[in-house]
């Protein structure tokens, strides 16, 4: 069993890698599209994060974009697969849209590793969008 001191090092460098994928990721989605910054994934990987995994990454990045202006749900979606995808796992972002009680249409973005939403919300959240695009890894 790892003691501490390990498991504090293994966060720490989590955290530490979601805060330059996350800054990295929001620049590249200022200055191109979501389809150059998905084309620049690492390959695309067969096995599949154990949701536990999946989770643990998704909440490094999600707790390090609250520190970066714009790092949107698209920034976060992007980021986690890139950081499952270095450690030889694949996923699926995908996009969706719905329609606010204004009137006016949002846009969601979100993560599949598996069966289980990474980022992006509840299953019932998710659910109240309308799937436009899947990015899968290449």
């Amino acid at each position: 069993m790892p003691d501490r001191m390990t498991v504090g090092l293994k966060r720490f460098g989590l955290w530490a890698a979601s805060f330059v994928v996350v800054i990295v990721v929001r620049f590249l989605l200022i200055f191109t599209s979501h389809r150059v910054v998905s084309r620049m994934m690492p390959k695309r990987r067969s096995r599949i994060a154990h949701p536990a995994m999946a989770l643990r990454v998704a909440e490094a990045v999600r707790a390090v974009a609250r520190l970066v202006p714009g790092a949107t749900c698209l920034t976060q979606a992007f980021a986690v697969q890139f950081l499952l995808a270095v450690r030889g796992y694949a996923s699926d972002v995908q996009i969706g849209v719905k329609r606010a009680a204004s009137g006016e249409i949002e846009a969601h973005a979100w993560l599949m590793s598996g069966h289980c939403i990474a980022t992006g919300g509840s299953p019932a959240e998710i659910a109240e969008y309308v799937p436009l695009a899947e990015l899968p890894l290449r």
